[in-house]
């Protein structure tokens, strides 16, 4: 089955910051199970100098919205949306940050200065 992730956050009290994608479910299962594991408190940057602060798990998962789409949705939303990469988003949302974050913080290399 295929979803309709929608991402909304308030930076800094200024504007608002969305995005969606239109994910496979197990695609986001193994999103929702890596940030599950990251260690918060973090900060996720989306521009020269702007960055979300994400507390814990539970007040990330309370910034996206998730919806069920049949095929006929989901394929006219990637008509629309689909880009460079193939992938149908628009906008900005931090799944790709918390995956990297997640590979960041367990692959065992440790740096000491």
């Amino acid at each position: 089955m295929t979803k309709l992730v929608k991402f909304e956050a308030d930076y800094a009290d200024e504007f608002d910051v969305h995005g969606f994608r239109v994910m496979s479910k197990p695609d986001w299962d193994d999103f929702v199970s890596k940030a599950e594991k990251v260690n918060y408190p973090i900060e996720i940057y989306f521009g020269t100098n702007e960055a979300i602060e994400v507390d814990s798990f539970k007040e990330l998962m309370r910034s996206f919205k998730v919806t069920e789409l049949n095929e006929t949705d989901a394929k006219c939303i990637s008509q629309h949306f689909n880009n460079y990469a193939n992938r149908c988003e628009f906008g900005w949302d931090p799944i790709d940050h918390i995956i990297d974050k997640y590979h960041d913080q367990n692959s065992g290399d440790s740096y000491e200065l």
